[in-house]
Order: structure tokens, then C-alpha cells, then sequence
């Protein structure tokens, strides 16, 4: 395959976001384009961009559409401490964080542990903790979910999941 001396035009769009629309109008020589991530012409929510190919004859490809969705701001990051293996006779003690952009501005969420298990006690505070008090659970594998939002924003939630695995206490025998 040889490649054309006439190079393809591009026509770039955005059908919903007249701004948008006005900015890609500038890229008619290009077959990509590279939004930046402060493109002040992205707009919080759901963008459409469309973008067809002509050849120097005229001739139009199928219109492609790609959806962009740019959220008002970052989703905080979240993270567990804890062991994945608990004995069930001990205490199992598992703390989750949330780490938030460091962005000038950036809003602090509030954190809302949900756990499968309705034995857990959450214990409150800035840091959440999930505590199950000794031998309150029987073995097995339960879910913890750790969920943060921001200021109620949709568009700023994250949530991750835990697997405990509380073992059955190993038998001892006393032998006299």
C-alpha cells in the first residue's frame, strides 16, 4: 500500500459544546487530537466529539463518536491497612484512608465504610475503622467496602473492596 501524496482533511466537532466545537474546528490537518487536562473547553459532565476523514475527491469516511466524560473534579484515591487473614477467636481491626487531590481548591470528602457483615462496629473519626470485637466472627470470607464521596458530587466517588478471611482458632489438646 502506498501511502497518497494528497493527505486526508478532518472534519472535528463537537455537536453539544459550541466552544468545543470552535476549538477542534483548528485541527482540520490532523488525524488526532490531544486534549489537554485543562482544556477549558471541556466541559464538566458528558462531551460528545465526532470527527470525519475527506479525501482530496471529496469522498467522506463514517462518522465516528467519541464520548468524553470530564468529572468536576478528581475522585480521592483509597486505600486498606490490614491483613487479609484474621484468626476468628482474635480481634480483626481493618482502617481505611482516602486520599484526596492536592489540587488549590480541591474539597474534602466524607468517608462511609459499609461492610457485609452486620457484626462490625465502625469505629469514628477522621481515619475509619472496622472492628470485630473477638470470636464475633465465625470463620469465613466476608467483604468489607470502603465508599468516599465529596461534597455529595457524583462525579467524586470512588469505592474499593477488602476480602477478610477469618480462619477457624487452631484445636489445642492438653494431654495429662
Amino acid at each position: 500500500m502506498v501511502p497518497s501524496p494528497r493527505p486526508l482533511t478532518y472534519t472535528w466537532s463537537s455537536p453539544d459544546n459550541a466552544n468545543l466545537n470552535n476549538f477542534l474546528s483548528d485541527f482540520k490537518e490532523k488525524a488526532i487530537v490531544n486534549l489537554a487536562e485543562n482544556t477549558p473547553q471541556l466541559v464538566p459532565g458528558l462531551n460528545t466529539v465526532e470527527v470525519v476523514a475527506v479525501d482530496f475527491l471529496g469522498a467522506k469516511s463514517a462518522k465516528r463518536t467519541l464520548k468524553i466524560t470530564k468529572l468536576s473534579k478528581a475522585a480521592p484515591g483509597i486505600s486498606f491497612v490490614g491483613q487479609p487473614s484474621y484468626v476468628a477467636s482474635d480481634e480483626i481491626l481493618l482502617k481505611g484512608a482516602s486520599a484526596f487531590s492536592s489540587c488549590a481548591g480541591a474539597a474534602k470528602g466524607q468517608l462511609l465504610f459499609k461492610s457485609s457483615s452486620k457484626q462490625s462496629a465502625l469505629i469514628s473519626g477522621t481515619f475509619p475503622q472496622l472492628w470485630f470485637p473477638p470470636r464475633s466472627l465465625p470463620a469465613g470470607t466476608y467483604v468489607a467496602k470502603l465508599e468516599v464521596s465529596v461534597s455529595g458530587d457524583p462525579s467524586q466517588q470512588a469505592h474499593k473492596t477488602f476480602v477478610i478471611n477469618a480462619i477457624a482458632s487452631p484445636l489445642t489438646a492438653v494431654l495429662s
